[in-house]
């Protein structure tokens, strides 16, 4: 292994008006700066880069390197609305791979947030695989929203450290080799909405000849609160199915996909979501009634679940 062994990718933005993503950003480069401090004590070549568009710098915070290479968005492609100038995931990791000099490039949403020892587990595990295709998906932990009128991020993050929290199904933090972005079928995938993170999964599965890691039970990432902003993002969510699955097809001629892989489900999924059932539940998501209904309805029964676990402990 080379001397800086992590190259970390995320992808700054500049959040308008009250957006949970302003104190969400705050949050994640305070949890790196402290993530940096361990894995610099354990000798752990670390870099941070974020793929930002030229008008982006000026958000990102040490100790992130600002890369301001981005110049295309999912708009080039398809006007969706409501209009958001959102990246492709295909252009961020391209440019991580070729900026990044770590020999694994770590790519995670720029809401998520690190424990201190984040790097040095990582290796860790990685070492303990004996894999040189390793490559896998953390399972981040939800804190309590309570977290989002601090005053103070870096004295907080204590207690975010070890506040209470649940495993979010979704993923996003990614670990892979960074040579392998070079054999990746993504598509024109937008990052930020449903989808991408399955796509990625698959290529990861595929590409490390269907080896790829969930560790759904480590708490080394978590996310404050558990926001579900993008039931709204309907146009964006069938523009990433439909890329998905001519991406899928791409993938499913390069390689004899095993039953029951990572890949394999994945496309099961996207299969899935172009049901004409599925179809119209997406487009009740546009009555923001219903989705606050649902929204309640869920939290409810987090809460309930939670209370009648506590009565049994």
């Amino acid at each position: 292994m080379s001397n800086l062994l992590f190259s970390h990718c995320i992808n700054p933005f500049t959040p308008q008006g009250n957006s949970e993503y302003g104190l969400a950003q705050k949050v994640t480069f305070a949890s790196m700066r402290r993530a940096l401090i361990e894995s610099n004590a354990h000798n752990i070549g670390v870099e941070i880069i974020a793929v930002v568009y030229p008008e982006d710098e000026p958000i990102v915070e040490p100790p992130a390197i600002p890369i301001p290479k981005l110049c295309r968005s999912v708009q080039d492609f398809q006007i969706l609305n409501p209009v958001r100038r959102l990246p492709l995931l295909k252009d961020i990791l391209d440019i991580a791979a070729l900026e990044g000099k770590g020999d694994y490039l770590i790519f995670s949403n720029i809401d998520i947030s690190l424990q201190p020892h984040f790097y040095l587990d990582i290796k860790n595990i990685i070492e303990q695989s004996d894999d040189n295709n390793f490559a896998c998906t953390i399972t981040r932990r939800n804190v309590s929203s309570q977290f989002k009128n601090i005053k103070n991020i870096e004295q907080e993050l204590s207690l975010m450290y070890a506040a209470n929290s649940h495993p979010h199904p979704g993923c996003d933090c990614f670990i892979f080799p960074r040579r392998y972005v070079k054999n990746m079928n993504l598509g024109n995938i937008t990052i930020a909405v449903r989808h991408f993170d399955q796509l990625l999964l698959a290529n990861l599965d595929a590409i490390s000849g269907f080896n790829f890691h969930w560790y759904r039970n480590l708490f080394l990432t978590f996310h404050i609160g558990n926001d579900r902003t993008w039931v709204w993002q309907i146009d964006y969510e069938e523009f990433n199915l439909n890329e998905a699955l001519k991406a899928m097809e791409q993938i499913r001629k390069k390689f004899d996909i095993p039953k029951g892989s990572a890949c394999h489900r994945s496309y099961k999924i996207f299969k899935e979501e172009t049901k004409p059932t599925k179809k119209i539940i997406r487009q009740l998501k546009r009555i923001s009634l219903l989705v606050k209904l649902l929204r309640w309805l869920r939290e409810d029964i987090l809460h309930q679940t939670r209370y009648n676990h506590q009565k049994l402990d």
